[in-house]
């Protein structure tokens, strides 16, 4: 079931249809119970939405949101599950916290400047 929905979430995104394939991922997972511990479907709905975020556009939730709810959803003796949130959680609060710096330090040199 994961995989098919993953095959039509690619398809929307080749096709310029990353809105509907982030309505796709958010209605899968919310549906059912069953499909909450899949892992793919969280990690790709979080991926899409830090692209879109990337692209100026604006997600149904951000990517941290994202996560934190595939952590609630997923049991914990799902290790595996957790630690790929995890890393990928941090990879995102460490990207944003480096962009802010830079963000700061660009600022700061335009006001010297």
């Amino acid at each position: 079931f994961s995989s098919l929905t993953l095959d039509q979430v690619d398809y929307l995104l080749d096709n310029g249809k990353p809105t509907e394939a982030e309505f796709l991922l958010s209605q899968t997972l919310s549906d059912s119970n069953t499909t909450k511990n899949h892992v793919h479907l969280w990690l790709k709905w979080a991926e899409l939405s830090e692209r879109m975020i990337s692209a100026g556009m604006s997600p149904s939730l951000p990517p941290v949101v994202i996560l934190r709810r595939a952590f609630k959803h997923t049991p914990i003796h799902e290790r595996e599950a957790h630690l790929l949130f995890l890393t990928n959680l941090m990879k995102i609060l460490m990207l944003r916290s480096s962009s802010s710096e830079r963000e700061a330090a660009e600022k700061e040199n335009e006001l010297k400047g």
